[in-house]
């Protein structure tokens, strides 16, 4: 009975974390925007501590598989926004560096979708939620590409179709599309960080609108990048454990048959 309700009070709590994540979003970003910078100067630093707790949090309560991949998620996403923000100029953030909460808060992110797209009531209606966030996902893009003229979101919508073609359980990144466009329209439109569009920089690159549509398709390459090095670290140790096993085995057989002749040499 005890071992029940521990059971039952630990999946409301790995149920309640991801909410909570999703639920602060909003005032998360705003404590890092130039509106609330008006009245503390401080706001990234209060904006990183809180991001440093929650992703303690989830590390110290999700399961070893997701513990690796949020620690794989987060290096992969630090040297993607070095890449994006600083060598390639593709969008920049407000104080024209990259806030320690990012990175971080990739990785939060992904453990958020990653747990509520496994929740049993979720996972039950699964073929409804995915047809209806497939239309939401393309009348998001659609429009996004009429009224903004989003020409490189909806190329990343594309690709995001492209590679959601080759996922056995497309519910997650539909789920991801959705959580990562709400970040990128809040974070935008509190000024947090802006694209290339907004800065005026690479007016030869297709137009973006102020908050891609379809940024979640370079979020897929991050989650294939981060589950590619899993499964071959993993697939690596898997391979160490056997030769350790063969070697433990003939040495215990060479042992064996050394006290045998041993043995049969005295009698």
């Amino acid at each position: 009975m005890t071992n029940k309700i521990k059971h039952v009070n630990s999946n409301h709590f790995i149920l309640i974390l991801p909410i909570t994540a999703l639920l602060s979003t909003p005032f998360f970003l705003f404590i890092d925007s130039p509106y609330a910078a008006k009245y503390f100067s401080q706001g990234q630093d209060i904006a990183n501590i809180i991001m440093v707790s929650l992703y303690c949090l989830f590390l110290f309560t999700v399961d070893r598989k997701l513990y690796w991949l949020i620690f794989l998620m987060t290096l992969s996403s630090l040297y993607a926004e070095i890449l994006g923000s600083l060598i390639l100029s593709w969008y920049q953030y407000r104080l024209k560096n990259i806030p320690m909460y990012i990175p971080l808060g990739h990785a939060v992110l992904y453990a958020t979708t990653y747990q509520i797209s496994r929740q049993p009531i979720i996972w039950k209606y699964h073929k409804a939620i995915e047809s209806s966030l497939t239309k939401l996902i393309f009348i998001i893009s659609f429009m996004s590409l009429i009224l903004l003229r989003d020409i490189a979101g909806f190329l990343c919508f594309l690709m995001f179709l492209l590679i959601l073609r080759t996922r056995k359980k497309p519910l997650f990144y539909l789920c991801m599309f959705i959580l990562v466009y709400n970040l990128e329209f809040l974070g935008t439109t509190f000024l947090v960080w802006s694209w290339y569009g907004t800065l005026g920089n690479h007016p030869n690159y297709p137009s973006i609108g102020p908050f891609p549509s379809g940024i979640a398709g370079l979020y897929l390459l991050i989650d294939l990048c981060s589950n590619s090095i899993y499964f071959y670290i993993l697939k690596s140790f898997k391979f160490i454990h056997k030769i350790r096993i063969k070697g433990r085995a003939g040495a215990l057989t060479t042992q064996n048959y050394l006290i045998n002749s041993r043995t049969t040499d005295v009698a």
